[in-house]
Parts: C-alpha cells; sequence; structure tokens
C-alpha cells in the first residue's frame, strides 16, 4: 500500500502504473482515462465499499477478482438446516 493518495491519470493520457494495495504486484490503471481493466469485472457494491474502506489505492486484477469471488461464494451457501438469514 502507499499509503498516500490514489495516482490520477488524466484523461487521454497512458494508464499509470500502480502497485496493488494488498499484493504489492504492479499492474497498468487505464482510470479515469478511456477506461480500465477493472470495469470489466462485476464487483459487488458490498465488496466495492468495504475495499475502499480498507484500502486508499486500486488492486491488481487477481486481488480485486479474489475479493469479488470470496464475497460471491458466501453469499451463494445454504444456510445450515435450522438457521434463518437476518
Amino acid at each position: 500500500m502507499s499509503g498516500g493518495e490514489p495516482e490520477l491519470t488524466l484523461l487521454g493520457g497512458e494508464p499509470t502504473v500502480k502497485d496493488c494495495a494488498v499484493c504489492g504486484e504492479k499492474f497498468s490503471c487505464g482510470a479515469p482515462g478511456a477506461g480500465c481493466w477493472c470495469e470489466e469485472l462485476k464487483v459487488a457494491s458490498e465488496v466495492l465499499r468495504d475495499l475502499r474502506a480498507r484500502y486508499a489505492d486500486c488492486l491488481c486484477r487477481r486481488c480485486l477478482s479474489a475479493a469479488a469471488l470470496q464475497f460471491a461464494e458466501k453469499r451463494s451457501k445454504p444456510f445450515p438446516p435450522g438457521a434463518t438469514a437476518r
């Protein structure tokens, strides 16, 4: 994690190279210019809120995909017999 403010990319500019806030891997960020690969991923709004609260900057494709998948798997697990949803 950089610990500072997220890096900004100028509109129409080249992608910014960032370090993933989770694993530290370098990756290319195209936001807010022409768009970024992260816009292609389906990430629940609850996951995005949690990630924004926990990290100061972007995540790489692998870490963002893992966070989205983990949330989806949690939501798809059936309740144990006799349990009720709250």
